[in-house]
C-alpha cells in the first residue's frame, strides 16, 4: 500500500479504481458473518429494545422488558427495528446498522482526505482506519457507538469544509450548504447518543475559527444556520417525547448524561483511555514515537496544509481528552477519534515514504515499528489463546495457536526478505498481520464468545427456547438475561435481582406454575428446603421443582405448587 500510493506509474484514475475496490472489499467484509449469537448483555439489550418497538408498535418511548427505557435516544433503535422489519428478527439484521455505519465512516474518511489532500492520501487514510484494531473490533458490534461515531465524523468534517469554503468570498453560498449539512449530522448525532456530540465537535470547530483559520470569513449567520438545521432535526422528537412521556427528558439528560459524566456509571480514573488508545490504535500505535518526533520538529508535511492537519489532530485528541475528563468511561467512547487521527497518521506515512529515510527515527518508523507491532501481536494472541478459559476443544485451541502464529511467521519472513526495500515492511505487516488478526477476531473469537455468553442463541438450544417460550410466566433471577427475552421472544418476564422464599411464594400464589432462570450459583432446591420467611407470612408447601436445562451461564427450573397455602402455625 505504501509503495503503491507513491508509484510514479500510478495515475489518478488507477488510484480511484483501487479506492473503489478497497471500499467494496471493506463493505463486503463488514457484512460477512454477522449471524453469530449476540453477546450478552450489551448486544442482547440493544436488540431487545429494538424488537419491542415492533411488538408494541410504539416508536415514541423505548422499552426494555416492556418497561420504559430512558437510557438512550431512539435513532439507533429505530434503525435496528426497521432492519428487523425488513430482514426479520435475527443477528444479521441487528448488526447491520453498525456495519453500515462503520463503512460510512471509512467512506467519509477516504472522501474528505482525498478532497483536502490527494486521492493517494485518501486511500491510505481509509486503509489506516480499517486496519486499526479498535475499529475493526467494534465495527460490527451491536452498540450505538459506530453510528454515533459516523455522525460525529460527518459533523466535524463537513463543518471544517464549511470553514475552508468560507475562506473564498465567492464560495459563501457553498459554505452555508456545508453548514446546513453539518447541522443535520449534528442533530442526528444527538438523536443517536445525546448532546455529547455538541462538545466533541463544537470545541474543535470554534478552535478552527478563532485560532487555526483566523483569516476565515465564517460569520455567525452561517453558524446560526447550522444551529437552525440541527434544531429542526431534534426539536420535533423533543416535543413529541415530552408530550407523551414527560419523565423521559429529565431522566435522560440529568441521570444518563450529566450524572454519567460525573461518574454515576462506569467510574474510571483519568488515565483510563491511555492504554485503551494504544491497544485500539494497534498496529499504528507503534509509530507514536516517530510521529511525536516529527511533530516536535515542526516541519511541514508533504502536500499537506498545516491548518487542516492541526484541525484533524485537535479533533481526535479533544475526543480522548473530553472523555478522560469525564469520570464515566467505557472503551467504546473514544471511537469518534479514530477517523481524524487515521487521516493524520496517513499524512505522516505518506510523507515518510515520499523521500528516502534521512534519520534514524525514520528508519525505525519504516522497519522496526512493523516488526515490533508483529511481535506485540504474537505475544498478546498467544497469551489469550493459552490463558483465557474459552470452551473450545483442545484441537481447536492448538489449531488456532498454530494458524495465527504461522500467519505472523510469514509476515516476519516477508519483512526479512524485503529488508533491502524499506517500503515493504508496513505493507506486509499491515496486510498480513492485521488482516489475519481481524479475521481471527471477527470470525473466531467473537462467535465463540457469543456462543458461550448467550443462553439461547446457539443452534443446540432449540429445545431450551421452546421450554422458555411456553405460556408459563418466566422469572429471571439475579442477572439480566436479556438474551433469553430476545431469543425466546417473550412479551414480558419478571426480573428479580434478589430472590428469596417469600418472593417465590408470592409468585406461586399468582401463578400455578412458573419457569425460572438463574445463574449456576443459585440453588432453588436449597432455598425451598430452607423455608425461611417472616412469621407473618404464609408459606406454600408441596412445591415441585424440575430442572429443565443447564448451561455454563444458567440453570432453567420449572416450579409448580401442588396445594393451597397453609398458615405457618398449622404446618407446625
Amino acid at each position: 500500500m505504501f509503495s503503491l500510493v507513491h508509484s510514479q506509474r500510478l495515475t489518478d484514475r488507477h488510484v480511484r479504481n483501487y479506492t473503489l475496490g478497497f471500499l467494496s472489499l471493506a463493505g463486503l467484509y463488514l457484512l460477512l458473518g454477522l449471524n453469530y449469537p449476540l453477546l450478552n448483555v450489551t448486544e442482547t439489550r440493544a436488540a431487545e429494545v429494538a424488537r419491542e418497538i415492533l411488538v408494541l408498535d410504539d416508536w415514541t418511548t423505548l422499552h426494555l422488558n416492556f418497561e420504559a427505557y430512558h437510557h438512550k435516544p431512539p435513532l439507533f433503535y429505530w434503525l435496528c427495528a426497521a432492519s428487523f422489519s425488513v430482514f426479520g428478527v435475527n443477528e444479521f439484521a441487528a448488526r447491520l446498522v453498525s456495519s453500515l455505519a462503520s463503512w460510512g465512516s471509512i467512506a467519509l474518511t477516504v472522501w474528505f482526505a482525498s478532497r483536502w489532500f490527494n486521492a493517494r492520501v485518501g486511500l491510505l487514510s481509509g486503509f489506516v482506519l480499517f486496519f486499526s484494531a479498535g475499529f475493526f473490533g467494534l465495527s460490527r458490534f451491536l452498540v450505538c457507538d459506530p453510528l454515533f461515531s459516523f455522525f460525529c465524523n460527518a459533523t466535524a468534517l463537513t463543518g471544517y469544509e464549511a470553514i475552508r469554503t468560507a475562506m473564498d468570498p465567492a464560495q459563501t453560498r457553498h459554505g452555508r450548504v456545508w453548514m446546513g449539512i453539518c447541522g443535520i449530522c449534528c442533530g442526528l448525532g444527538v438523536l443517536t447518543k445525546g448532546p455529547a456530540i455538541l462538545a466533541l465537535c463544537g470545541v474543535p470547530f470554534l478552535i478552527a475559527i478563532f485560532f487555526i483559520h483566523r483569516q476565515s470569513t465564517m460569520n455567525w449567520i452561517a453558524i446560526g444556520w447550522a444551529v437552525i438545521t440541527g434544531g429542526l432535526v431534534v426539536t420535533p422528537w423533543l416535543i413529541w417525547t415530552a408530550s407523551v412521556n414527560p419523565d423521559y427528558l429529565a431522566e435522560f439528560f440529568i441521570l444518563h448524561n450529566a450524572q454519567r459524566f460525573l461518574g454515576r456509571f462506569h467510574d474510571q480514573p483519568f488515565w483510563y483511555f491511555i492504554p485503551i488508545f494504544f491497544i485500539a490504535a494497534h498496529p499504528w500505535s507503534t509509530l507514536a514515537l516517530p510521529f511525536l518526533h516529527r511533530l516536535w520538529q515542526r516541519r511541514p508535511f508533504h502536500e499537506c496544509s498545516p491548518s487542516t492537519f492541526a484541525y484533524l489532530l485537535v479533533t481526535g485528541l479533544w475526543c480522548i481528552l473530553f472523555f478522560s475528563i469525564s469520570r464515566g468511561k467505557l472503551p467504546t467512547y473514544i471511537l469518534p477519534a479514530a477517523a481524524p487521527l487515521s487521516i493524520t497518521m496517513a499524512i505522516f506515512l505518506f510523507d515518510l515514504y515520499s523521500r528516502p529515510a534521512n534519520s534514524r527515527i525514520e528508519t525505525i518508523a519504516r522497519v522496526q515499528s512493523p516488526i515490533i507491532a508483529i511481535f506485540g501481536t504474537i505475544i498478546a494472541v498467544n497469551a489469550y489463546l493459552v490463558f483465557t478459559p474459552v470452551p473450545w476443544l483442545p484441537e481447536y485451541r492448538l489449531a488456532g495457536i498454530f494458524g495465527i502464529n504461522l500467519a505472523f511467521l510469514i509476515c516476519l519472513l516477508g519483512i526479512f526478505f524485503f529488508r533491502c526495500r524499506l517500503r515493504n515492511p508496513w505493507w506486509i505487516g499491515s496486510i498480513g498481520m492485521v488482516l489475519s488478526l481481524s479475521i481471527w477476531i471477527n470470525f473466531c473469537v467473537l462467535p465463540n464468545a457469543g456462543e458461550t455468553s448467550t443462553c439461547l442463541g446457539t443452534a443446540d438450544s432449540e429445545k431450551t427456547r421452546e421450554l422458555v417460550s411456553q405460556a408459563s410466566p418466566l422469572v429471571v433471577v439475579e442477572k439480566p438475561f436479556y438474551d433469553v427475552i430476545f431469543y425466546a421472544q417473550r412479551n414480558a418476564c419478571l426480573i428479580c435481582k434478589k430472590y428469596d422464599r417469600q418472593t417465590l411464594d408470592s409468585h406461586l400464589r399468582r401463578f400455578q406454575k412458573i419457569v425460572l432462570i438463574a445463574p449456576p450459583s443459585f440453588s432453588l432446591e436449597s432455598l425451598v428446603r430452607d423455608g425461611k420467611a417472616p412469621q407473618s407470612s404464609r408459606q406454600l408447601s408441596n412445591i415441585m421443582i424440575r430442572r429443565l436445562a443447564s448451561h455454563a451461564r444458567f440453570v432453567l427450573y420449572q416450579v409448580e405448587r401442588g396445594d393451597a397455602p397453609k398458615p405457618l402455625a398449622a404446618r407446625k
